[in-house]
Formats: structure tokens, sequence, C-alpha cells
């Protein structure tokens, strides 16, 4: 809409407004229920398979997508708080209504730093819980103990890494973009539509910084090593392994 002109994009981009709202919530809900996962494979091992079955994940998957779609609709659609492009801005807003200026505020900006500080939260006590629980495991050698410890340090630092470039999408986005001039409309470009793209790509560029097992597993590698420092190799190779020792 920005540099080609799509019409059809911008008569109907409250439309694709409202889909935006809705992806970026259940990407918010995920990082939540990723976090949880951790915690509870940590505090609570034995009834983690329970806890965390298949049955019990899709149906924590539907209840996080019904939490982002369903009340967008009262939200959004039934107070006419429409999330739509302005050409003249090349911005995403919302409808200046107090209604909407109430909802934004509480639904949206609040809503979302209050997630993102319990997800940093949980993960600190995750962290923590796995540095008391290898304390009382019995002493091993010094490397391995260091590596371990780095792979829990690159962990928290990824959690609260995402967590900030999160907030500072939610600050710019929210609060600085509508103080700045309108004349300027390369700088509200930037500090509304790029940092809300950008969030998401630096999403990920941090959890594949701080994990190398992932990007050696996406680009050939065959060896995946997860927080506990345990590694293991890919089910091909394991198998071709299996079948050359029982054939001696």
């Amino acid at each position: 809409m920005c540099f080609f002109g799509i019409e059809f994009m911008k008569d109907y981009s409250s439309v694709i407004g409202h889909i935006l709202l809705i992806a970026y919530d259940i990407s918010t809900y995920s990082h939540l229920c990723i976090s949880l996962n951790r915690f509870c494979s940590i505090v609570a091992p034995i009834k983690y398979d329970t806890i965390f079955s298949m049955a019990n994940t899709k149906k924590l998957i539907m209840f996080s997508w019904a939490c982002a779609i369903l009340p967008s609709f009262y939200l959004y659609i039934y107070h006419d708080c429409k999330f739509y492009y302005i050409d003249d801005f090349w911005v995403f807003t919302f409808s200046a209504t107090p209604v909407c200026g109430t909802i934004v505020w509480y639904a949206d900006f609040l809503k979302y730093n209050s997630i993102v500080i319990s997800i940093v939260i949980i993960d600190v006590i995750t962290v923590s819980k796995v540095r008391n629980y290898k304390a009382n495991l019995s002493k091993t050698c010094s490397q391995t103990h260091a590596k371990k410890r780095s792979a829990e340090m690159n962990f928290l630092k990824q959690a609260c890494l995402q967590a900030f470039v999160f907030v500072c999408e939610l600050i710019t986005y929210f609060l600085i973009t509508p103080k700045v001039d309108g004349s300027e409309r390369w700088l509200r470009f930037f500090l509304s539509t790029v940092a809300w793209v950008c969030v998401h790509m630096l999403d990920g560029i941090i959890t594949l910084s701080f994990n190398k097992e992932f990007t050696q597993t996406i680009f050939g590698g065959i060896r995946i090593k997860d927080l506990s420092g345990h590694s293991g190799t890919h089910t091909h190779h394991t198998r071709h392994e299996t079948s050359n020792t029982s054939k001696h």
C-alpha cells in the first residue's frame, strides 16, 4: 500500500488491520504459552507429559486463538474501533474516538506490556529453578558446568532481549508516534509500520542468534543441544548406526 498504491487494499484496510491485530495477539499469546511450557517442564517434570499432552496442547492452542479472535470482534467491530491505513502518513492507526482510545490503551498497550513482563518473570523463575536443581546434583567437570551455565545465561538474555524489543515497539507505536508532527511522514512510517514489522523479524533473529543449534539444524547441521547441555544426533543417522550395530 505504501509503495505500490494498491487501491483494493486501501479500501479494505480496516479488514486487513483487523487481521493484523489478531495475528499480533496470537503471536503474543504463543510466546506466553511457550514460556509456561518451559516453566512446567522444570517445576513439574513428572506431571509435564500430562499437563502438556498432545490433546491438552491442541486445546491450549485453540484457546489462545479463541482469546485472540473472539474479543477482537467485540472490541474493534462492535465498538467501531477500526484499525485502518492512512495514506497521507503511511501508517495504520485506530479511529479517533473516546471509546477507541480507551480500548487501545487498556486492551492493546497495557495488555501487551503486562504479557511481556509476565513472560520475563516466568523465564527468570525457570532459569533460577534450573540452576537450583543443578546445584543439588553431584558435581561434574568444570567444563561441562561452564557450558551449562553459559546456556542458561543465553536463555535468560534471549528472553530479556525479546521482551525489550517488544516493549520498545509498543512505546514507539502507542506513545511516540502520536506526538510526531504530521509533516514528518517518513519518521511516522518508521516509528509505526516499520517498527511493527521489525519486532517480529528481530524476534526470530534473536532466537537464532542465541541458539546456534537452530541455525546448524536449518542449514544442514545434525547436532541438537538443549538447555540442559545434552546433545543428540539426527534421527536418520541414529537409525543408520543402529542398523549397522545389529548387522555385526
